[in-house]
């Protein structure tokens, strides 16, 4: 029990932070659920670049892949305990997220 606690508090903590440090856009809806086997939405969809860049969905996410897309760094600038590094078991995430208003132009390319 105290383990999914660290989890969930460090999932909030880490979304939380990343807008604070770098003012990124803020999100009208955003959904952090664990990453249910029975239910597999891998991949990443949407965000900058695509055809809809004012939704993302981040599918079958492991802890180092959110803190490395948070603050924008490389993997060897990430630290902390082993289980951020897990690709399977507990410790996987599923996000989807809905920006606030309209994508900028330079959202859009």
């Amino acid at each position: 029990m105290q383990r999914s606690c660290e989890t969930w508090a460090a999932v909030v903590c880490a979304l939380m932070a990343g807008p604070c440090l770098a003012q990124q856009p803020a999100f009208e809806a955003a959904s952090v659920k664990l990453f249910d086997p029975a239910h597999p939405t891998p991949g990443v969809t949407g965000g900058v670049g695509s055809s809809d860049p004012g939704r993302i969905h981040l599918g079958r996410a492991a802890m180092i892949d959110l803190l490395m897309r948070a603050y924008d760094v490389p993997i060897d600038q990430v630290s902390g305990p082993a289980w951020i590094r897990e690709y399977m078991g507990p410790n996987l995430y599923v996000i989807d997220a809905t920006k606030i208003g309209r994508a900028s132009c330079r959202e859009r390319v």
